[in-house]
């Protein structure tokens, strides 16, 4: 059973956003490790499949030199001989298609991975975006509020904050 497990994760505890970003790559990396531990193990069945398929395909090239030097019996019948003759044919032909078809298969693994790790983002991020939207919850980030004459100010800045939580999906995505 193969699992992969979240490029990111919720903050365990209220963080200052550049510590939270350090967290989060060391979430990544470890995500990164396991995925391509996946992907290795799918390459390592993939190459075995195509081995066998390609195997399949020089069956008959291989049994045809020894049925030229061997002489018939006559004990077996000719319709069975016959039947013989055309099961290896179509074994023949299946394994033809099939070698054929083995550049679309592993365009298909490649497609299947991409999508897999597109999934594991969206998944991590849906989870940030839940505990963000947590309403009960103690906070995530640490931000000081400083009181003016006219006015509060924030540290950081929302547009700061933005580009560091931003930051943050778009390192998700490398």
């Amino acid at each position: 059973e193969l699992t992969i497990q979240k490029a990111i994760s919720p903050p365990t505890k209220v963080q200052d956003i550049d510590e939270f970003r350090e967290e989060q790559k060391g979430q990544r990396q470890s995500a990164i490790a396991c995925y391509n531990n996946v992907v290795d193990k799918v390459i390592g069945e993939l190459e075995d499949l195509c081995v066998r398929v390609k195997d399949a395909t020089n069956v008959k090239d291989k049994e045809e030199p020894e049925m030229k030097f061997q002489t018939k019996t006559k004990n077996v019948a000719m319709t069975t001989q016959k039947a013989e003759a055309m099961r290896k044919r179509r074994q023949k032909r299946l394994a033809d298609m099939d070698y054929a078809m083995l550049g679309r298969f592993i365009q298909l693994i490649d497609y299947m991975s991409v999508e897999s790790l597109i999934s594991v983002n969206q998944g991590s991020i849906s989870l940030l975006q839940a505990e963000v939207m947590k309403t009960e919850s103690k906070g995530l980030f640490n931000t000081v509020v400083m009181y003016g004459d006219r006015d509060i100010k924030f540290s950081p800045e929302e547009e700061e904050f933005r580009e560091k939580i931003d930051n943050v999906l778009v390192d998700t995505s490398k």
